[in-house]
């Protein structure tokens, strides 16, 4: 925003908000707090909600009421809140300001002139896609007069949307640098914006790779004891008439799921782009992403029958094909990965894998146990010789509480000097059949 450019135009002195969600006489506000006064974005977040609840009463609702926290470079929150709440907040002395947000409606912008000027919108929702309400805010900010659009939203690659602008000075910024451009506003006599052509970082600055949004995530709804092969490598698990392009492909998913990674070039973990962003798990990218280098060399796989799908699938791969339906839990498929939907008590899941490499190799277990889950596995060390190709080992996983919780992750690693191989484990503690967590 630089006072000496020659494009410049005149910033609306507001700070809008779109935000679709009913809360009865409940509004936004922004809570400004300042300096970051921890050391960790979690201790911060924490302290939001240990001062909300004070005044709301219970954790449940401060949770239910903070639409977003800022914790990196200030902290603050957004929060959905009555008038009195917003008076008890202001009164805190580690508060600074309680701000009630404004509405980018077409009512809202009409009280307001924005006639050639560019109008700051805050996109926040937990339910609408920012593809969703850029539009609305562009047409409405067009509508009343504007003539461009900073649009702020959740952290995220959905850079496409601005081609809706047709020429109109536009721009997405994230929610952090939305309050530093609000702050300027207010502080600024005269603020005005530099506009200036869109810069591409590429290559080893940026960070890849990530979880499209639009991939589908787990678990899944009909087979949640399934985890989706490696993200970037297709579905494994389609149904496919043909049972001899299935074999194939299911000799294929083995291989390639055991050589995903979970981090990037840098040992960075990959992330997950979604309303917000976050860290990606299991759900999100299955095996990792695909190493098409060691998949060609994996040393260890996880084979199986294709037949077996056939039977766990309730025989509707090819119902020609003679097959008895099995009653057992999809978790029971010698897939190189497991996940535990329902767990109650110690459950034991066998897994065979055949050594494809060196005739002679020892591999040993690394254990990576799911948070609230003991995991044990046995054998530990895998010994193959040329007369033994093949080893069944078996995985206990025992709940440490009785509750009824939500999926946690770990892994099991099969390595040795040369090679690891790694398959992905979910499991979620339970004590209730057709329990809806909709808290």
């Amino acid at each position: 925003m630089g006072s000496n450019s020659s494009s410049r135009a005149v910033l609306l002195l507001c700070f809008c908000t779109l935000l679709f969600r009913a809360h009865g006489s409940r509004k936004l506000y922004i809570v400004y707090l300042g300096d970051v006064k921890h050391s960790h974005s979690d201790d911060v977040v924490a302290s939001h909600h240990d001062m909300l609840t004070t005044v709301l009463g219970s954790k449940e609702d401060s949770l239910a009421s903070i639409v977003h926290n800022y914790k990196h470079g200030f902290s603050g929150f957004a929060a959905m809140l009555t008038e009195d709440q917003a008076k008890q907040l202001a009164e805190f002395p580690e508060v600074i300001s309680v701000e009630q947000s404004r509405t980018c409606t077409k009512d809202d912008l009409n009280a307001t002139d924005v006639r050639g000027r560019i109008v700051l919108c805050l996109g926040l929702s937990p339910v609408m896609s920012p593809l969703t309400l850029f539009p609305i805010a562009l047409k409405n900010v067009l509508g009343a007069g504007g003539s461009g659009l900073i649009f702020a939203q959740y952290t995220t690659d959905l850079l496409d949307i601005t081609t809706l602008c047709n020429g109109t000075a536009c721009v997405l910024v994230d929610l952090h640098t939305a309050y530093l451009i609000g702050a300027y506003i207010i502080d600024a006599s005269s603020p005005v914006a530099k506009i200036e052509p869109a810069r591409t970082v590429t290559g080893e600055r940026v960070l890849a790779p990530k979880v499209a949004a639009f991939s589908s995530r787990g678990p899944s709804v009909d087979y949640p004891d399934i985890i989706k092969a490696s993200y970037n490598s297709g579905e494994c698990f389609h149904f496919i008439s043909d049972i001899s392009a299935f074999l194939h492909l299911s000799n294929l998913c083995s291989i390639l799921h055991g050589e995903a990674s979970v981090t990037d070039g840098r040992g960075m973990p990959i992330l997950a782009e979604g309303l917000p962003r976050k860290v990606a798990d299991p759900f999100d990218y299955g095996g990792g992403h695909i190493n098409p280098n060691r998949a060609a060399d994996p040393g260890l796989i996880y084979d199986i029958d294709p037949y077996d799908y056939n039977k766990f699938f309730g025989c509707t791969i090819k119902p020609s094909v003679s097959c008895n339906a099995t009653s057992l839990p999809g978790y029971h498929l010698n897939l190189p990965s497991i996940s535990v939907p329902d767990l109650r008590y110690p459950t034991v899941v066998s897994r065979t894998v055949t050594n494809i490499a060196e005739v002679d190799a020892v591999y040993h277990a690394a254990i990576e146990s799911p948070p609230g889950i003991k995991m044990d596995v046995e054998p530990s060390v895998l010994e193959f010789s040329a007369a033994n190709k093949v080893h069944t080992f078996q995985v206990k996983l025992s709940p440490l509480w009785k509750m009824q919780g939500d999926y946690t992750f770990g892994s099991l690693t099969w390595h040795n000097a040369r090679r690891m191989v790694r398959i992905p484990i979910a499991v979620r503690i339970t004590i209730q059949d057709f329990y809806a967590d909709v808290a």
